[in-house]
């Protein structure tokens, strides 16, 4: 008869997996646009949820001794982080000309050799199982998997990056709940290592589906939710003017690029201050590059390197101001806070707090409170 504990561990993988596979497959039906980035999200989950079938098999032939439930080649580690970083180039900002599918091929490849060894004889399966090229190909398999997890948190990392350059409003275009969810699974590996050592096989059972199952919902929520970025910015200038117009020809290098970078930063500031463009929630630097006929990669330039800001915290330093006159001016007898947040430009009411309090070092209510006192 099955213990309570493995009975409990193999409910929950259960539940694991049926979520996964059921909300893949309904991604897959949502589909209809034939997006990529929806199509290798489906496989993700799908993938995980078979990944997931692998260790309620493994707990249920404890009891049942069948060996056609022994090694089943469902492991999938190097293919999950692979359809994840195939998923981050159809998202991100940084693209690629031609997709990186060629990352698949080793998850696959070994998800093949162990479909082959699942049906050969069992002693034959066993004795490749425990042999040392086997051993050496799945440790292998597993520095694939970690080397594509590494880049997966770097191309993050430049992602948010450029996007802060290049967009004003960035929500559902981050990717922090990936950098999370990555950093959640580092630390459940190590967790999982030191519960292996300290504590029983159960807390380490339990643990790991309770993850599972956490992963799976936060993974498809944010996913299902996120925004696709394009790279707004050529990696070259094109332009049929010189880019020192109207600087001194006897100035250096140095400083003839500073004043064309001064002269721009007025151009963008006095558009913004005649033509409140900040209002509206998805400018892009390529908006205000093109009011001002200059390329977007000089205007980058020029902000990021006079105002030390990225074009992001730019423009939302101006909303914070027009917020600010707003809330001075009584617009909440008329408005809530979030709705002078929501006029002022801001997408969202957590962008509208955390912009105000990164300038202000208050919230939008201390702020309002201090001015009535």
């Amino acid at each position: 008869m099955i213990e309570l504990n493995d009975l409990l561990v193999t409910i929950l993988d259960t539940v694991e997996m049926s979520q996964a596979l059921s909300i893949g497959l309904f991604l897959l039906f949502l589909n209809k646009k034939k997006k990529n980035s929806l199509l290798f999200l489906s496989f993700f989950l799908i993938v995980s949820g078979l990944s997931s079938l692998a260790e309620i098999f493994e707990t249920v032939n404890e009891y049942v001794k069948n060996p056609y439930m022994e090694l089943l080649p469902f492991g999938f580690f190097p293919l999950l982080p692979s359809l994840l970083y195939v998923y981050l180039g159809e998202i991100s900002i940084i693209k690629n000309k031609n997709t990186n599918y060629y990352i698949l091929i080793p998850g696959l490849l070994e998800f093949v050799i162990n479909a082959i060894i699942y049906f050969l004889p069992l002693e034959l399966k066993r004795s490749i199982t425990e042999s040392a090229p086997y051993i050496l190909f799945e440790f292998a398999a597993i520095l694939f998997g970690l080397v594509i997890i590494v880049l997966t948190f770097r191309k993050v990392r430049k992602h948010s990056k450029l996007l802060r350059d290049q967009y004003s409003s960035i929500e559902r275009r981050e990717l922090n709940w990936l950098l999370i969810a990555i950093t959640s699974v580092i630390i459940y590996f190590i967790l999982s290592i030191i519960i292996e050592i300290f504590f029983t096989d159960f807390i380490n059972e339990l643990l790991g589906s309770l993850f599972g199952i956490s992963l799976v919902y936060w993974t498809s929520y944010h996913g299902l939710l996120q925004q696709s970025s394009d790279n707004l910015i050529t990696e070259k200038i094109i332009d049929s003017k010189p880019v020192y117009n109207n600087v001194d020809n006897s100035c250096s290098q140095a400083e003839k690029e500073q004043e064309k970078y001064k002269q721009v930063l007025e151009k963008v500031d006095a558009l913004l201050c005649t033509e409140t463009l900040y209002l509206n929630p998805e400018l892009t630097i390529v908006h205000i590059s093109e009011r001002i006929d200059e390329h977007p990669r000089l205007v980058s330039s020029a902000i990021n390197k006079l105002s030390q800001q990225n074009f992001n915290s730019y423009i939302n330093k101006y909303r914070v101001e027009k917020a600010k006159t707003m809330l001075l001016a009584g617009k909440t007898s008329q408005l809530n806070i979030e709705g002078v947040g929501l006029e002022a430009g801001f997408k969202s009411n957590s962008a509208f707090y955390t912009a105000f309090k990164k300038f202000q070092k208050i919230t939008p209510l201390q702020f309002l409170q201090n001015s009535e006192s």
